[in-house]
């Protein structure tokens, strides 16, 4: 019998679990190496802030899924693999493969400039979507103009757009839409890019929604950096509450011209 492990267990991660039990049947031992029992359906994520969904809503015990399925679990963190002896070493003991399936999914990185990490909310966890409610709650005190965006290096807007809209909605809801200038930021260099070249009708579909929701926006932006009071894009500044989808893959190098609000 061989043995395949799978490093990480959310979509990609608890996928290749299974199809690897299903096709290899009892050829094969699949041991599924995870921090978290919990399954978390990331995109629901969104919904989050505004309560529309609960933490509780989006996860399940993937733990029990793997055991029904014949796949094994360990709750444990990966620290090295050494592929000369095909040995994988975590916080639980050592383990040999046959196979080894990486699929520990994205990391944020929150040092893309100055104050994103201490200043700017990420929606990309349940942590940081639960803080995103609360400033929002907080945020209804005392409402002011929004920046919602992607920062440089972005690999993937589409959930930074669906969040924008949401919020534009949930502003209306609130009857303090008229009082938040709303602004939408990203590195793309055209909207509807989607860092993937965009799709048919995207770039004129998405420019007519920001024209109907009154919603600002600037493309080919950098963050350079974020403020308690204020936040700098590329040399230069405004704005006073800031919520980003701070996703980072890859490095983009353009940037939009400089340009103030009065």
């Amino acid at each position: 019998m061989k043995t395949a492990i799978v490093i990480g267990g959310n979509f990609a991660g608890m996928t290749a679990a299974l199809e690897l039990k299903r096709k290899g049947k009892d050829n094969y031992r699949v041991l599924v190496v995870d921090k978290s029992p919990l399954f978390l359906f990331i995109p629901s994520l969104i919904w989050v802030p505004f309560g529309r969904r609960e933490i509780k809503d989006i996860s399940f015990r993937k733990d029990e899924i793997f055991r029904k399925k014949g796949v094994e679990f360990l709750q444990a963190e990966a620290l090295e693999v050494d592929t000369e002896h095909n040995k994988l070493i975590t916080t639980k003991g050592e383990f040999i493969y046959d196979h080894l399936v990486i699929a520990t999914g994205p990391k944020v990185q929150f040092d893309v400039a100055p104050g994103v990490e201490e200043h700017a909310y990420y929606i990309g966890t349940p942590n940081g979507a639960m803080k995103t409610r609360k400033a929002l709650e907080d945020f209804k005190q005392n409402p002011g103009p929004i920046v919602i965006g992607a920062t440089q290096n972005a690999g993937c807007m589409g959930a930074a757009y669906e969040f924008l809209f949401n919020i534009e909605k949930w502003l209306r809801e609130q009857n303090i839409r008229k009082k938040v200038d709303l602004y939408w930021i990203t590195p793309e260099t055209f909207l509807g890019h989607f860092g993937i070249d965009g799709i048919t009708g995207g770039e004129t579909m998405l420019k007519s929604f920001m024209k109907m929701f009154n919603i600002h926006y600037r493309t080919e932006v950098a963050v350079k950096e974020v403020k308690t009071r204020w936040s700098c894009f590329k040399y230069w500044r405004s704005f006073s509450k800031c919520f980003y989808d701070a996703h980072a893959s890859f490095y983009r190098s353009r940037f939009c011209n400089q340009f103030k609000i009065y």
